[in-house]
């Protein structure tokens, strides 16, 4: 995989004239040079419809204010020669041109209505094109003319945007579910359909590139990787995790992405953008500090490279600002990225199994729950070592399994976990994960389900093993939670109760009522090695994120895990990740202090990182012997010492982001 690559929108109406005339090749590649860059995807075909290539299908289709017709052949030229790689964009689901000449090409919903995810006002390209209509004969031979015209060795990957499954009740569809004996009219059962439509469709593209050159890369973006896209991974070459943190995404959206798909066996990079919002955000820049965080967070969480989003100026130049800022973390990555390559298995210590598993395209649930967003921002502020996974995975590589507040109840998890525990594993379940809820008692964590939770806000209270260094007095839980009784299992906490729930005539100040100073139901419950908490405490911490709940989860995991692989006593907002290599000589620790802020109604973003002072840093390494530890950055020698199995590293000053290369 190449390292530092750039994603060149050029998305252009076809409105604007004097397309590409300032597009100068070798003004082109030193500029990209000079950045440190060494691939860029450029465009085939944009969002409008338009090709900007010398096309023997589609000439029609060619930009008509296109100067000069072979602008991504010149492109490529160049930058061959300069030893840069190129992929090589086209839009599928959304396409302008379609959408005017083609309607009957367009996804509708059950009412008939074209499918928008955008919810933008037209004009516009947003309008979703069906798959299974004659759109996908007219993609494949859009596919051969573009290969053919530049020439199968001069293409080093497709990369094919917005791929959705989406809810169509086209004519097109109903025959293809007819066939299948679905029933369209049932909601879910389109979206299941979709799922296998997208998936086949997939399939059939992949093959028909590769039997033209297996060498080509394919990728296909739907603007995030998960569990739905996992039964279609044979057919890409390698995945890029688009996620601009201001562009929507946040910045939760990269680690949890990244802590999953780094478990699927494929090769993966990072994306975000140069843009301080969104792509197509022209003549802006994201702030210095962001765009360092974004990318080195990238090779932290064990990408093999990263991709910065640009979009060029119609008249063909890159801008000189851009690739500057663009250069600035690229010459740091071109310093970092071999150790990084090489040392990128994350040495993890628990999993959190993702509730995205059991999400439905199209479903009105969010893809990405507050509960998986809860656990990542705790387990990273508490520094833990971890991946998301789904149920299908390997459970024996951790120490802790994690199941964050709504994984369904289904048998065959029970049986991996129960198998999980019989080898020493660990189990902390919360609200409504793997409960029963047709029946009362759940004989896995050694409780009975009474249901719901009584009060709209009860009280937790802290004891001298959990919670030790909090006040020993009751907190409230923002969140209502279930109500348990222990049965096999042991009370480990407690609930106290309030006077009552705040509606009606029992209202009382202005949020809720105080405790009643009376002991309730159980808040955790231990049964063996599985550990129980009555409220959605990941949920409650993505909307509050009161302390206290992490505490407690802490001490929780102070039990679990008695060998922390990392531990550190700088601020939370310090993360350090522990990455091997493969063949356990080498250990790379990233860290990166920076601090996002909300300064503007719509996003957060990075401006400022500071230094920190006085940090004191261990990295487990049992009883193997330490040869060196060197600063990758900087290249010099750091100081070190063993104690008691860890590596032990103290500094005077710690910059924000720092690449540490154990040898053994």
């Amino acid at each position: 995989m190449r390292s530092r690559q750039v994603h060149l929108d050029f998305h252009t109406s076809e409105l604007i004239p004097k397309i590409g005339e300032k597009f100068n090749p070798t003004a082109f590649v030193e500029r990209l040079q000079a950045a440190h860059v060494d691939s860029i995807t450029c465009f085939a075909r944009c969002h409008h419809g338009m090709l900007y290539y010398p096309s023997q299908t589609h000439p029609e289709l060619i930009h008509p204010g296109l100067e000069n017709p072979n602008l991504l052949i010149e492109q490529i030229d160049a930058c061959h020669a300069a030893g840069i790689d190129v992929p090589i964009y086209t839009t599928v689901q959304w396409d302008h041109y379609i959408m005017k000449n083609h309607p009957e090409w367009l996804s509708v919903d059950d009412q008939g209505e074209y499918i928008d995810t955008q919810g933008v006002p037209a004009p516009h390209f947003y309008h979703t094109i069906c798959l299974n209509s004659p759109y996908r004969d007219f993609f494949k031979e859009h596919l051969l003319d573009l290969i053919a015209v530049v020439g199968k060795d001069k293409v080093d990957g497709i990369f094919m945007d917005i791929l959705f499954a989406v809810d169509c009740d086209c004519t097109y569809c109903q025959a293809e579910m007819k066939e299948l004996a679905i029933d369209h009219t049932i909601k879910n059962e389109r979206l299941r359909y979709s799922k296998k439509m997208l998936h086949d469709f997939k399939a059939e593209i992949s093959e028909l590139i590769w039997s033209i050159s297996p060498e080509i890369k394919t990728f296909y973006n739907g603007s995030h990787i998960g569990p739905n896209d996992k039964a279609s991974l044979p057919f890409y070459s390698h995945l890029e995790l688009e996620s601009l943190p201001s562009g929507g995404w946040g910045y939760d959206h990269f680690p949890i992405t990244a802590r999953y798909a780094r478990n699927l066996g494929k090769e993966f990079i990072g994306m975000t953008g140069k843009f301080h919002t969104y792509w197509g955000d022209f003549h802006s820049l994201k702030n210095k500090a962001a765009m360092e965080f974004e990318v080195f967070n990238m090779f932290a969480q064990g990408a093999q490279g990263c991709s910065i989003g640009d979009q060029l100026h119609p008249d063909g130049e890159l801008s000189k600002a851009a690739y500057e800022l663009i250069g600035h973390v690229f010459e740091t990555v071109e310093k970092i990225e071999d150790d990084s390559q090489y040392a990128s298995v994350p040495m993890t210590e628990l999993a959190l199994l993702t509730p995205e598993e059991f999400w439905l395209p199209g479903s009105d649930q969010p893809r990405t729950s507050p509960a998986i967003i809860g656990a990542t921002r705790m387990l990273q502020e508490l520094n833990y070592q971890f991946d998301i996974i789904d149920s299908a995975m390997d459970f024996s590589r951790y120490q802790v399994i994690i199941l964050p507040d709504i994984i369904p109840y289904k048998a065959a998890i029970e049986d991996k976990l129960q198998d999980f525990i019989a080898q020493g594993g660990k189990v902390i379940g919360t609200f409504e994960s793997l409960i029963q809820k047709e029946t009362t008692h759940q004989a896995f964590y050694g409780i009975d389900y009474l249901g719901d939770g009584q009060y709209e806000r009860d009280f937790i209270l802290p004891n001298e093993t959990f919670g030790k260094d909090l006040p020993q007095e009751e907190f409230v839980a923002y969140i209502p939670g279930t109500q348990i009784a222990a049965v096999e299992a042991t009370a480990a906490l407690d609930l106290v109760q309030p006077y009552f729930n705040r509606e009606g005539e029992t209202f009382i100040s202005h949020q809720h009522a105080p405790s009643k100073r009376e002991i309730g139901a159980p808040e955790l419950t231990v049964y063996g090695n599985v550990y129980y908490f009555a409220h959605p405490i990941f949920t409650l911490y993505r909307k509050n994120a009161p302390q206290f709940i992490k505490e407690i989860l802490k001490d929780v995991l102070t039990m679990c895990v008695p060998m922390k692989q990392v531990t550190h006593d700088g601020p939370s907002s310090l993360q350090i990740t522990a990455n091997a290599s493969k063949e356990k000589d080498v250990i790379l620790l990233h860290g990166l202090h920076y601090l996002t802020e909300k300064k503007s109604e719509d996003i957060y973003t990075i401006e400022n990182h500071y230094p920190l002072l006085n940090v004191t840093m261990s990295c487990y390494v049992g009883d193997r012997r330490v040869q060196s530890i060197v600063d990758v950055i900087n290249q010099k020698a750091v100081d070190f010492n063993i104690e008691n199995g860890y590596a032990v590293i103290t500094q005077e000053v710690l910059l924000p982001h720092f690449v540490y290369k154990m040898v053994f």
